[in-house]
């Protein structure tokens, strides 16, 4: 609908500009002829002739015409990779693995010394899932890693993460899942747990930091 509009425009525009060159250019007539002397007379050699005329608002209407066809042809372009994203993102989701964490952490004693925390990291994902990962500390410490990605169903990991003698110390864990599907579009997700230290002597669990993000797409 709007294209049409737009298309009308244009043509009333070049319409009336065609009757304005052509009034002009009657006036002119009508004024050499029967109006002015011959001394006061337009001079089609200083002013140019009707066709003349003619010819400037042709080459000017042309480069108009192709000026508002270079934009149109760009809104659409511009309206067709809206309309690819848009799919691109539909099919990405549709395709995404179906990736389920959860934690849980039970206090590690040397007598009555309580020196860690043992942590037990149960993973979930699509058959087609293949997965790769790094658990670090608040350090960079690395604790536990895959390098390479594997294709698995269910992963089982448990990590002793070392208390400091300060009670006051929070410790923090930092999760880092990298799985592709079944295309071989590459996603992470980030997760980073606190530990800190309650009244009974233990630590409380808590996630502070959690970030799901596309990496890499394969075309």
């Amino acid at each position: 609908m709007e294209e049409k509009e737009n298309k009308h425009h244009y043509l009333n525009m070049f319409l009336w500009g065609l009757l304005i060159i052509l009034v002009i250019c009657t006036a002119v007539h009508l004024l050499n002829v029967w109006v002015f002397p011959d001394s006061e007379k337009f001079d089609p050699e200083i002013w140019g002739t009707v066709s003349d005329w003619m010819m400037i608002f042709v080459t000017l209407s042309t480069a108009v015409f192709l000026y508002v066809t270079l934009q149109s042809q760009k809104d659409v372009q511009r309206d067709q990779n809206k309309i690819f994203k848009m799919e691109e993102f539909k099919y990405l989701r549709s395709i995404k693995p179906s990736l389920s964490i959860h934690s849980s952490h039970r206090h590690s004693w040397n007598g009555n010394t309580l020196n860690g925390l043992e942590i037990f990291i149960d993973i979930n994902c699509d058959p087609s899932c293949q997965i790769k990962y790094s658990i670090k500390t608040s350090a960079s410490e690395i604790i536990s890693e895959m390098k390479e990605y594997r294709l698995v169903r269910t992963y089982d990991i448990t990590i002793f993460l070392p208390l400091s003698s300060k009670r006051e110390t929070i410790e923090k864990v930092l999760y880092e899942f990298n799985f592709k599907d079944v295309d071989g579009n590459e996603y992470c997700r980030s997760v980073e747990e606190e530990f800190s230290p309650n009244s009974r002597n233990g630590y409380d669990k808590k996630i502070t930091n959690q970030l799901d993000k596309l990496v890499n797409i394969v075309y």
